[in-house]
């Protein structure tokens, strides 16, 4: 799968799951989902989870931090390094 792709499934699921019927646009890969009060603790669960699922490969703990997962480009260089290691 290449970037591009990872890119638009997680932002499908953001944007399916968390901001139902917002437009594509509004949704700013750099924008800190927490600041946007797009994402909580739990949604944060929840994104991981569905990140598990579909990319196939456990986030442990120590990897479970805002830097990882704040923003769409920080989960999508998250996602392609663990996908590489």
């Amino acid at each position: 799968m290449s970037e591009a792709e990872t890119r638009e499934k997680i932002r499908t699921m953001l944007l399916e799951n968390f901001l139902k019927g917002a437009a594509p646009e509004t949704l700013k890969d750099d924008v800190s989902l927490e600041r946007a009060h797009i994402v909580d603790s739990v949604r944060t669960l929840e994104l991981i989870m569905f990140i598990e699922e579909t990319f196939g490969f456990t986030v442990e703990n120590d990897d479970a931090v805002p830097e990882n997962f704040d923003t769409v480009n920080a989960i999508v260089a998250y996602v392609e390094r663990k996908k590489g290691s």
